[in-house]
């Protein structure tokens, strides 16, 4: 990925890895974010019965053990939960707007006449874009902890990764690293399966779609 002005170049994009998302899902938030976005009682709570009723059993040994009930998250492969966990990435799309409004967040244009772009977010996948500087970077750590004690999600800031543009200073890169206490400048090769984008991209790295 690469920023290719010189106001973008002042600008960072950071991976975020939230430790088992599905998992942590608070049923209270889940409920009450159905209730604001203005779902009907009864319909809240069909959704709720199909969530809370949740039970497991797990075999050890070949030997069936008692029945856990769980507290709290979503299923793993039922095709309903990416849609309800929505409902919890839209916190965070809710806490980094009111940043913006304020303007302590900055989003990147990818041209002067386009809108900006503070954030992209599918399912448990998240990438963030502001300008890399300290003042904005607490401003992105101050959301993200609003976010994450709302929620009850969790940040794997081992797993998050960052990128500049190459022409970024030393000075700023490691001031924006230490304040997300983030350790890896690069991002995965993929992502969403599609290849990261890295300088001009070419048809040959598209092939194995």
């Amino acid at each position: 990925m690469r920023f290719n002005n010189s106001v973008n170049s002042k600008f960072c994009a950071v991976k975020l890895d939230l430790a088992k998302a599905y998992d942590r899902v608070d049923w209270s938030y889940l409920e009450l974010a159905m209730e604001k976005l203005g779902f009907h009682r009864k319909w809240r709570q069909w959704i709720m019965e199909c969530v809370t009723t949740v039970r497991y059993r797990v075999r050890f040994n070949g030997v069936l053990q008692n029945t856990i009930q769980p507290t709290r998250g979503l299923r793993q492969g039922d095709p309903l939960s990416p849609y309800l966990f929505l409902f919890v990435a839209d916190g965070l799309s809710k806490v980094l707007h009111q940043e913006i409004r304020t303007d302590t967040i900055q989003g990147l244009k990818v041209c002067r006449s386009a809108p900006a772009v503070s954030h992209l977010l599918f399912a448990d996948d998240s990438l963030l874009f502001f300008k890399a500087d300290e003042r904005q970077t607490r401003a992105v750590k101050y959301a993200l902890s609003r976010y994450c004690k709302a929620t009850r999600q969790l940040i794997n800031f081992d797993k998050c990764s960052v990128l500049f543009n190459k022409n970024q200073a030393e000075v700023v890169m490691d001031a924006v690293n230490s304040e997300l206490n983030i350790h890896r400048g690069t991002f995965e090769a993929k992502y969403l399966g599609l290849p990261t984008p890295e300088g001009r991209m070419k048809a040959d790295k598209f092939s194995p779609i």
